[in-house]
């Protein structure tokens, strides 16, 4: 018969090749683009950098580092100067309406001016600070102090404190949601993250364990919480206050940083030395890319795709690009280029003890052998199922041209 002719098992074959080789291809392309997240340039800065922001108007990023007792000033490419402080800055964020810098300095925060990088003043508040964000549309700064279980709000024009909330335990990373003006501060010892409307407390949202870096997507209103304690993200839906996905990600959970543009989110895996890339709409991990001596603070710069992250236990600083692969690095980028070599180990804030890794979906050059393969097999598939339906319909006329005969 003749669906058991050698040409028709042929043709259910290549026709599988085809099919085999669309179903591999779909998954890999993601978006009708290879993506591939990679470091596209590694600063050196002071030991043990602190805290990173970024002035997404000017694209001028600011690293603040314990040796030197500095704040390093990058135009993308370059560190342009050096902002000496005393004492050290940890928290850092700035006011990208009045180009303003906040830091957080022992009990006080230090008021930087971006264009000029001076200090222009200090605002003292009794007790010792550590995480600041910043309100442009209400020129409002937000500094934590840990010990204090508060979260105090300054006026940024007048440089005077408005009021303190107290919420009742330890405090750690800190976010505004600038579209409704809402503070979220995570709660370590209750893993939990508060929200504070005004001067108070508007409710509690429990996340995984031991929850540390926090950011929030102003425009889809997602907040995302890395939970040092389990190596995972919780991502929040704020208008409602639930959680709606907690993903697993590298040892060590560290800082995030939230890109609006993209809506994505990048995890700083501390003790696993990655970055993890989550579609938050999707509440899926999409990517992950090696970042060397300890992956901590992090921002983003939505404007030129790039995010900012510094090297706990390095000298450096590193930014990361989101580009297809096998294309250049973008423009105004620096190749990559070697880092410090380690200082021996620092005495600053003890980082979450090591954990197990999980297995991350295969990125950048790792995705590049599947895509080819899959490629290899749509084409295959495809000459062959046309060059046999080819022979095919050569046999059937032959055929016919026998029957007709006398």
């Amino acid at each position: 018969m003749r669906r058991n002719s050698p040409i028709g098992v042929l043709s259910r074959v290549s026709a599988a090749l085809a099919l085999t080789g669309t179903l591999v291809l779909a998954p890999v392309a993601v978006g009708g683009a290879l993506a591939a997240w990679v470091v596209v340039t590694t600063i050196p800065v002071g030991y043990n950098p602190r805290g990173v922001a970024v002035d997404t108007d000017t694209h001028t990023v600011y690293v603040t580092s314990l040796t030197p007792s500095a704040v390093y000033v990058i135009d993308g490419t370059t560190v342009t100067t050096t902002i000496p402080v005393d004492p050290s800055l940890g928290g850092i964020a700035v006011n990208t309406a009045t180009h303003t810098l906040y830091g957080a300095s022992g009990t006080a925060v230090t008021v930087i001016d971006g264009p000029s990088t001076t200090v222009t003043g200090t605002i003292e508040m009794g007790t010792a600070v550590a995480e600041v964000a910043v309100d442009p549309g209400t020129n409002t700064v937000y500094v934590t102090s840990p010990d204090a279980h508060t979260v105090s709000a300054l006026d940024g024009a007048t440089e005077t404190l408005l009021g303190t909330v107290d919420v009742g335990t330890t405090t750690q990373g800190l976010a505004v949601d600038t579209g409704t003006h809402t503070v979220y501060v995570s709660l370590p010892a209750s893993n939990a993250i508060a929200s504070i409307t005004g001067l108070t407390v508007s409710g509690t949202i429990a996340v995984g364990g031991s929850p540390h870096g926090v950011a929030v997507d102003p425009v889809a209103h997602t907040v995302a919480v890395t939970n040092a304690g389990d190596n995972t993200v919780s991502l929040v839906d704020a208008l409602t206050g639930s959680v709606t996905a907690t993903l697993g990600v590298g040892a060590g959970a560290s800082g995030v940083a939230v890109d609006p543009t993209s809506g994505r989110a990048y995890v700083s895996n501390v003790n696993g030395g990655t970055v993890s890339v989550i579609d938050t709409a999707a509440r899926t991990i999409i990517g992950t890319v090696s970042v060397p001596n300890a992956p901590d603070a992090i921002a983003a710069d939505s404007a030129l795709g790039r995010v900012w992250v510094a090297a706990a236990d390095g000298m450096s600083v590193s930014a990361l690009s989101d580009v297809p692969a096998g294309t250049p690095a973008p423009t105004g980028t620096l190749a990559p280029t070697a880092t410090a070599a380690p200082p021996p180990a620092h005495t600053g804030q003890a980082q979450p003890p090591p954990m197990s890794h999980p297995a991350l979906p295969a990125t950048g050059s790792d995705a590049v052998l599947p895509l080819l393969v899959a490629v290899a097999f749509v084409l295959v598939g495809a000459v062959l199922l046309a060059f046999l339906r080819g022979r095919r319909r050569g046999g059937d006329r032959t055929n016919d041209q026998d029957e007709r005969r006398p």
